[in-house]
């Protein structure tokens, strides 16, 4: 199954989200203690 999490993070490389959104995406990398860029490719 995927998780809402990558549903969020797929969606969002996919729309090019503004910087914005981004850092709310850098918040949950953060809750999530992973880097940024492994949540993306997640």
């Amino acid at each position: 199954m995927i998780s809402d999490k990558e549903i969020i993070m797929n969606v969002a490389t996919t729309l090019r989200l503004p910087e914005e959104d981004l850092k709310s995406l850098r918040v949950i990398a953060s809750l999530e203690n992973k880097p940024m860029s492994t949540i993306i490719m997640e």
